[in-house]
C-alpha cells in the first residue's frame, strides 16, 4: 500500500505507478488523480525554504480554492521579479537597474564597505538605519566541505571593489 498523508478531511496517497524521479510525486484525492498542474504547483512551492510536502499542498489548495486572484498576483509578481531583478554591477545586491540606489546614493560614506552574505542580510542591516556606508554582497559563503571556494562566491570581485574605493 502506498504511503498516505492527511490533508484536512482528505487523504493524499502517493501513486505506486509514478516514477518521474525523486522530485515528482503523483497524489490522489479520494481515488482521483490530481492534475499535473497542481502537482507542479506543489513542487514549486516546496522550493521555498522550510516548506515541505504538507505545507506546499495546503498552500496550493488554498490559493486555488479560496484566492485565485492572489494566486494570479503571486504568479505575476514572480514572473516580473525573475525578468526584471538583476544583480547590481557594483555591490551584487538585487536591483532593477544596472547600479542599485544604495551605490548611487551620494550621501553614503564610500570609505565604509559592509560585506554581507546575501541581499536579505543587506536588507536587514538597512532596516536598522544605523549603517550609512556601502555594501558588497557575496551571494554565498565559503564551504570547503561542499566544494564552495573563493571563486564561487566572488571574493575576487570583493577585492576589486575594496581597491576601487
Amino acid at each position: 500500500m502506498p504511503p498516505t498523508a492527511a490533508f484536512g478531511n482528505t487523504a493524499l496517497q502517493q501513486s505506486p505507478s509514478c516514477h518521474n524521479g525523486p522530485q515528482f510525486f503523483r497524489f490522489f484525492l479520494c481515488g482521483t488523480p490530481v492534475s499535473n498542474a497542481l502537482n507542479l504547483l506543489v513542487e514549486g512551492l516546496k522550493l521555498l525554504p522550510g516548506v515541505g510536502q504538507k505545507s506546499a499542498t495546503r498552500m496550493a489548495f488554498h490559493l486555488l480554492q479560496h484566492d485565485r486572484a492572489g494566486a494570479q498576483q503571486l504568479a505575476q509578481a514572480l514572473q516580473d521579479a525573475c525578468s526584471e531583478v538583476q544583480h547590481c554591477q557594483r555591490c551584487y545586491t538585487f536591483t532593477e537597474d544596472a547600479i542599485c540606489s544604495t551605490c548611487l546614493d551620494s550621501e553614503r560614506d564610500a570609505s565604509l564597505l559592509c560585506v554581507v552574505e546575501t541581499p536579505a542580510d543587506q536588507s536587514a542591516v538597512e532596516r536598522t538605519g544605523a549603517y550609512k556606508g556601502l555594501y558588497f554582497v557575496l551571494m554565498g559563503k565559503l564551504s570547503p566541505l561542499d566544494g564552495i571556494g573563493p571563486k564561487d562566491i566572488g571574493l575576487k570581485n570583493l577585492f576589486d571593489r575594496a581597491c576601487d574605493g
